[in-house]
């Protein structure tokens, strides 16, 4: 290798390592219960009030590549997949598991609208908060996408697109989360 190439080559190596730096400066990691309380959306905080009257839905989608759905989606139609959470209890767990979940923001290709997405060994998790200020999360084992009001400019999923760190903690709160989901199926059984 000519020592040129090797200037050229150390120059683009310089560059890259530059553009990482600055993603995770400018980009750092967090809960999501930071990236909302930064767009002014607080109802995963301990201060805000939820009320009996407010609702929350969860509806889980089972892809192609689950290996065993626990949850028995597949076989069900989408009015019995769709959780109902109706305790505050239940509300309280739910509100504490999604905002400590350690997000990054997304850069480049928006995950749910692509093909592995679609096939992946998981769940994804529609979820909506009716609530004073209504919030819809789309949450995956990639990334979660939130949308707000849409008549405000970060109404859109892909605006508000963050790839879920991949850590155990995270792991363990889905698996939190999917645990949550199990005990509703089994008292809606029992």
């Amino acid at each position: 290798m000519s020592v040129k190439m090797k200037k050229h080559l150390l120059f683009v190596l310089l560059i890259l390592l530059l553009g990482l730096s600055l993603y995770w400066l400018l980009f750092p990691v967090r809960t999501l219960g930071e990236v909302l309380e930064k767009k002014e959306i607080f109802i995963f905080t301990d201060s805000y009030d939820r009320k009996d009257y407010e609702k929350t839905y969860i509806f889980p989608i089972a892809w192609s590549g689950l290996q065993k759905d626990v949850l028995g989606i597949k076989e069900k139609s989408s009015l019995e997949c769709e959780f109902d959470f109706f305790s505050p209890q239940d509300k309280d767990r739910l509100c504490k598991l999604l905002s400590s979940l350690k997000v990054r923001k997304k850069l480049g290709e928006y995950h749910s609208s692509s093909k592995t997405h679609f096939t992946e060994d998981g769940y994804e998790y529609w979820i909506r908060f009716d609530w004073q200020n209504p919030l819809e999360l789309q949450l995956c084992q990639k990334e979660v996408c939130f949308q707000t009001s849409s008549f405000e400019r970060y109404g859109s999923f892909q605006f508000n697109a963050y790839c879920l760190v991949d850590c155990p903690e995270n792991q363990a709160l889905l698996d939190q989360l999917l645990a949550l989901l199990m005990e509703k199926v089994e008292a809606q059984i029992g």
